[in-house]
């Protein structure tokens, strides 16, 4: 299997979330992405400042991964 890298931008606009639901939508999110990284799947994710995107570096054998 060839293992190839995917540099991502994602930018997310969140459905309209009272506070506590929005904060447990950011904890859910914290933990399936270090779930990502302890796999070996996402290597590094980077937050835009004062947006909802990130870009990250995935690894993959293809797209579909």
């Amino acid at each position: 299997m060839t293992v190839r890298h995917f540099l991502v931008h994602t930018t997310v606009t969140p459905p309209e979330l009272d506070d506590p639901q929005m904060e447990a939508l950011r904890e859910q999110e914290i933990a399936r992405a270090q779930e990502l990284q302890r796999d070996g799947v996402l290597l590094v994710l980077w937050r835009e400042s004062g947006r909802l995107a990130s870009f990250g570096l995935w690894r993959g054998s293809d797209e579909s991964d």
